[in-house]
């Protein structure tokens, strides 16, 4: 198995470790309160505004560009 160092990153959830069981691997990280972002996109009754939209996909864009440029 390869090990991999990734400095922390506001815009990433830090992952702590893996684990397998029963031929299955897990990956640990840190508890995010709320929603996921599947459900505030998908299943939230409440529509986002534009502003808000605009600002999470920047934040994604943020943290592909860190896991992709270090």
């Amino acid at each position: 198995m390869t090990s991999v160092k990734i400095r922390h990153h506001p815009q990433l959830v830090t992952m702590i470790g893996v684990a397998q069981h029963d031929n299955y691997f897990y990956i640990i990280s840190e508890y995010c309160n709320g929603a996921t972002l599947f459900d505030i996109l998908h299943e939230s009754q409440v529509p986002l505004p534009w502003r808000t939209r605009i600002s999470i996909a920047k934040q994604i864009a943020k943290g592909m560009v860190f896991l992709h440029t270090n």
